[in-house]
């Protein structure tokens, strides 16, 4: 009787290592590209998204082709702002991510600009 025991156990151990496993996606992702007025690449762009279903805030930088990800952000709607020191920020509002899927958030930066001012300097003899 226990070699019969065994056997079934064996057999039932070997029809639930056969099932595959299915894993459930629940989260989805950001993804983008950071450029200059030009169409350069900016890397070390800080980009933060935020929405109400997150707890807190996700920061990621850019890298050197300019090109940035976030992933399992649960879904929801999302806001992206972009920053780098010497450029104008930037920010994309309602980005809806779902279960499963990637959206695309590409932002253009462009420098500050530069105040100028000329000064006349006027030198009085004494």
């Amino acid at each position: 009787m226990k070699s019969g025991i065994n056997a079934i156990t064996l057999t039932i151990a070997c029809i639930v290592a056969g099932v595959p496993m299915v894993a459930q996606v629940t989260t989805g992702s950001l993804v983008g590209t950071v450029r200059d007025r030009d169409g350069k690449a900016i890397e070390g762009a800080t980009i933060i998204a935020s929405s109400p279903n997150l707890m807190s805030r996700r920061t990621t930088r850019s890298d050197a082709q300019g090109n940035w990800q976030m992933a399992l952000l649960p879904p929801g709607e999302y806001k992206v702002v972009f920053s780098l020191g010497g450029y104008n920020g930037s920010s994309i509002s309602n980005i809806r991510v779902g279960i499963d899927t990637v959206q695309r958030a590409d932002a253009r930066l462009t420098p500050l600009s530069v105040a100028s001012a000329t000064a006349e300097i006027t030198a009085d003899q004494a």
